[in-house]
């Protein structure tokens, strides 16, 4: 069974701005339920042996100190952190790149370390797979090619699956450990009596999100707008009359000015549409889903799910 007292792993999206910073936004629901059981300095450890010492700062949920983290490592936007908690401050840390397989990481420690020797552990290696509204009906999941490319020889064709309360699915032979995150990027914590109790979904938060399937009239040379559905009210409700947001889809950034019309409060994209439907190369029938960032509504990552091509 899962101890209540158990440090869960988060996932961090790295964005544009971020790279840029010294300090990094931690998820919410991690610092309110776990930021007591932490000591206020971190030292994050990479698996080649790179260390970096950071400040916790509870009170505004963030981390400071992790320039040279993005810096060392050429992070630019798009790549995802996961931390993985070993003791009070202590923290394991494995990048994700674009492709969603952990990097292959290159020979450096940081300037601080006196250890002249680049020790590579080699075992438990991750991959990221983010699962959409658009897909939440698969019963598969493919892993990233360059982690096959790596990794697939190795690899039964029956695995067992491990949670993180023991409980085990799947096949046989070979057993691998499997962790679920929630909307606020934090894992789930599968507690057996919580799951007997009927309470897990009480517990879980959905990522907040808005989709946009383009249609023959957004795509004009003056664009009038592009409504949001009222299927979506439950975020847009949060966005004042007229602001702007910020989205995100690896290196690039775009800002899009979102206003609500006075018909029903119905809220729609007017500035920087046709920027972004360009520079994406947006087709009739492409969905773009804008998932919240740091739980924040007006920073969102952009998944693209692209129109299937009919050929005659």
């Amino acid at each position: 069974m899962a101890s209540s007292t158990m440090v869960p792993k988060f996932v961090k999206y790295i964005t544009t701005d971020d790279y840029k910073s010294n300090e990094m936004l931690l998820p919410k629901k991690f610092v309110i339920y776990h930021g007591d059981k932490l000591s206020q300095e971190w030292n994050l450890s990479i698996r080649n042996g790179y260390k970096l010492g950071v400040n916790f700062d509870s009170t505004n949920y963030k981390i400071n100190g992790v320039r040279d983290l993005f810096t060392d490592y050429g992070l630019t936007g798009g790549e995802k952190l996961i931390f993985e908690n070993v003791d009070g401050g202590n923290f394991n840390v494995f990048i994700i790149g674009l492709d969603g397989a952990e990097i292959e990481y290159p020979q450096i420690l940081h300037v601080t370390q006196s250890e002249s020797t680049v020790t590579l552990y080699n075992e438990g290696w991750r991959f990221l797979k983010y699962v959409t509204a658009m897909e939440n009906n698969n019963d598969e999941i493919i892993p990233p090619t360059s982690f096959m490319a790596r990794f697939g020889v190795e690899l039964s064709g029956f695995v067992t699956y491990v949670l993180n309360n023991g409980v085990e699915f799947g096949g046989f032979l070979m057993r691998k450990t499997v962790c679920f995150v929630d909307g606020r990027d934090v894992e789930i914590m599968f507690d057996n009596s919580v799951i007997a109790s009927g309470n897990l979904r009480f517990t879980l938060r959905s990522p907040s999100y808005f989709a946009i399937k383009v249609q023959q009239f957004h795509m004009s040379r003056h664009s009038h707008g592009v409504d949001i559905s009222v299927d979506f009210n439950n975020l847009t409700l949060f966005l004042k009359k007229r602001e702007e947001i910020k989205v995100f889809l690896g290196d690039r950034c775009w800002l899009l000015e979102v206003r609500k019309r006075r018909e029903g409060n119905r809220t729609a994209i007017l500035g920087g549409w046709i920027q972004f439907r360009d520079d994406l190369k947006l087709n009739v029938g492409d969905q773009c889903v804008f998932i919240w960032i740091d739980e924040s509504y007006n920073r969102f990552r952009i998944e693209l799910v692209r129109a299937l091509i009919e050929i005659d």
